[in-house]
């Protein structure tokens, strides 16, 4: 509980030091449709979470001589949706008002006409017919994905004829991640090959890719809250008003909580889709990592270590994962296995924190480097690779955890490639206790 205290202390110290609010209240914004600060949490697009270290993506591992793949497990959230049902309507409610009042009062705004000319000609891109499916961007990013993967790794996945030791599944929500599965395997084997051969074979729906909102039913009926606590004192902090009156200043009216989400959530959105959206003028650099903290508060309370619980719902992923290094053989040598489960964020930043990655509960963390960033932890297309290396005899063999493509040393490992023995000691015990309705019924 100090930790969680601490933390949330170190959060709000970070918020006051990031918002500074430092433009004049007389200057005029103008910051464009094309955000210099795309940040933004789990609406963030994948190829600006691995922008800084792309160029190392295509690198094969250092491991040691003789040492071969043999298992290539996979954990991936989908790749950029539509906005939902429930985010399309606000917007098609909200929006055009909000553009009626810009257009009566737009001489007392203090945004640049050009921002304001953008704003006003904007015309709503999301229909309900495409809600929650994946756009074409989506798309795009899973199949780069799968081209740098098989440049890096070429043994798992060059020379492949079908799906022979290769297990493929989605969840049963919607057909964003039956989608982004469909990319994976479209540039992983060739259009024309995955729709003669290898489409009738997608068809697996598993449960272990909704245990998040099984956890979350379980709580529920229990009555366990979930929600944050800390980002409710946020939005009704000073620091909150202070955000909300910059919007207002540059609208030059009065807008609701509810509004300025409605906005940010279609600048996101629309960024993430088709690169640019002019919702996004209303919104500086300080404005974007305003609400990149507040959507990590709300993450690291409900999905990573602000609960003890999220340590250990991803469980069933553990036992998955252990079932499949346990059983490697020596036929894995010539065709290494491949397991591919597509799933969701809240799937996914409950593995990271199963993982103890980016665990910021320590005291110590820097308040302006804290470790929990959803932005980098979990944005669209999101993935853990987990690869088993087969040493010769005499050598240990070893295990690598990537993160979004990059390298992760987990905690407990003493190298950047894990033992066998460290991720037995790492998952083991979480593994063994895996029982979600004791986990989450309090």
């Amino acid at each position: 509980m100090l930790a969680c205290k601490l933390v949330t202390q170190c959060i709000l110290q970070d918020i006051c030091i990031c918002v500074s609010y430092s433009q004049g209240k007389d200057g005029n914004s103008c910051f464009g449709s094309e955000p210099s600060y795309c940040q933004f949490g789990t609406k963030t697009d994948y190829n600006t979470a691995i922008m800084p270290y792309l160029n190392e993506t295509t690198v094969p591992l250092s491991v040691p001589a003789g040492c071969k793949p043999t298992l290539f497990y996979l954990f991936q959230r989908h790749t950029i949706r539509y906005p939902s049902a429930k985010d399309i309507h606000r917007a098609q409610e909200r929006l055009p008002e909000i553009q009626e009042k810009l257009r009566s009062t737009c001489r007392k705004s203090k945004m640049c006409k050009t921002d304001i000319d953008a704003i006003l000609s904007w015309k709503d891109p999301f229909d309900l017919e495409k809600e929650n499916t994946v756009t074409d961007t989506g798309k795009q990013a899973v199949r780069d994905q799968v081209a740098r993967l098989k440049q890096r790794f070429p043994s798992v996945f060059a020379n492949r004829r079908g799906l022979k030791n290769v297990i493929v599944d989605f969840s049963s929500k919607g057909s964003r991640t039956k989608h982004t599965a469909e990319s994976f395997l479209r540039e992983w084997f060739g259009d024309k090959k995955y729709e003669t051969s290898i489409a009738k074979r997608l068809k697996v729906v598993n449960p272990l890719n909704m245990f998040h909102e099984e956890c979350e039913a379980i709580m529920k009926e229990h009555g366990v809250n979930s929600t944050s606590a800390n980002e409710e004192i946020l939005l009704n902090s000073k620091i909150f008003k202070k955000f909300k009156d910059t919007i207002e200043r540059r609208l030059s009216f009065d807008v609701r909580k509810q509004d300025i989400k409605a906005m940010l959530t279609q600048c996101r959105f629309e960024v993430a889709a088709y690169g640019k959206s002019p919702w996004c003028a209303l919104f500086g650099e300080n404005e974007f990592r305003f609400t990149e903290l507040l959507d990590d508060v709300e993450d690291y309370d409900t999905d990573a270590y602000g609960s003890p619980r999220n340590t250990m719902v991803a469980c069933r992923v553990a036992i998955d994962l252990l079932n499949h290094t346990r059983n490697i053989t020596q036929a894995e040598l010539k065709l290494p296995r491949v397991v591919l489960h597509f799933s969701h964020a809240g799937a996914f930043k409950k593995l990271s924190t199963l993982l103890n990655l980016a665990n910021s509960s320590t005291p110590a963390q820097n308040c302006t480097n804290r470790a929990w960033f959803s932005s980098r932890q979990s944005p669209f297309n999101a993935n853990l690779n987990v690869v088993y290396f087969t040493c010769p005899k005499g050598q240990e063999n070893r295990v690598a955890f990537l993160l979004n493509e990059k390298l992760e040393q987990l905690p407990c490992c003493n190298e950047p490639l894990c033992t066998v023995d460290e991720v037995e000691g790492i998952l083991g015990p979480k593994a063994d206790a895996c029982d979600l309705n004791a986990i989450c019924s309090k």
